[in-house]
């Protein structure tokens, strides 16, 4: 899984859908598109998808196209909540026991569970798109 470094190197830009910067759920889409082959919804909006992502972790159902599960698999959204807010979203990568790739204003990182925690994501959930 060479194609992670890639995108290690890339900067964080609010509404960016790569492939040259991204914000985090444009990391997520681009990372399913290009390395998973899934199609997931476009969301230019950032604060309408907050919104969502804050509904689904709530256990509202806004739409069916979204669903937890408790052990992620490749490609899975990782929502990473603080202070019981959907605050960030990343991809699960199945490599060296399960990494999250998300793009922060430092860049891009690729965490581990423990990383995560260090960052203060005090609640880690995984969501897999209908399709997937």
């Amino acid at each position: 899984m060479n194609w992670i470094l890639e995108y290690m190197q890339k900067p964080f830009e609010h509404d960016s859908y790569g492939p040259d910067s991204f914000d985090c759920y444009g990391l997520l889409w681009h990372v399913c598109k290009h390395q998973g082959g899934i199609e997931l919804p476009r969301m230019d909006n950032m604060e309408g998808h907050l919104a969502r992502i804050n509904a689904a972790v709530q256990g509202q159902i806004l739409s069916g196209d979204w669903r937890e599960v408790w052990r992620p698999q490749q490609f899975d959204a990782v929502v990473m909540r603080r202070a019981g807010e959907a605050y960030h979203v990343g991809v699960w990568l199945d490599v060296d026991g399960g990494k999250v790739l998300h793009a922060t204003p430092a860049g891009v990182l690729c965490n581990d569970r423990g990383g995560l925690k260090r960052m203060n994501f005090q609640h880690v959930q995984y969501y897999r798109y209908a399709d997937h």
